[in-house]
């Protein structure tokens, strides 16, 4: 499964999704040393493992609404400069 191009984690709020992301992050670094992972999250929420976390963290001086609005701005762009590039380029990406 985690070879696959795209994998999708979704399910309800405080449902473990964060913990079985780390899990498969942690999973995949241990075999691919040169992995980039990125990780994308609204609210304050800390992940063990290493990943560049993108959470209202990043905004201090913004309300949580304010701050989760800012994530998902930086996830769009982040996504469209993947949108822009030639496929497959991106090999050792976990988003």
């Amino acid at each position: 499964m985690m070879s696959s191009q795209v994998i999708a984690i979704a399910g309800t709020q405080r449902g473990g999704k964060g913990t079985l992301a780390a899990i498969l992050a942690t999973l995949s670094l241990a075999l691919d040393s040169g992995l980039n992972t990125q990780y994308f999250t609204a609210g304050v929420d800390v992940y063990p493992f290493s990943c560049n976390l993108i959470s209202a963290l990043k905004y201090p001086e913004k309300d949580a609404d304010g701050a989760d609005k800012l994530v998902a701005r930086d996830l769009l762009k982040f996504l469209k400069g993947l949108d822009a590039s030639e496929p497959y380029s991106h090999k050792t990406y976990f988003l």
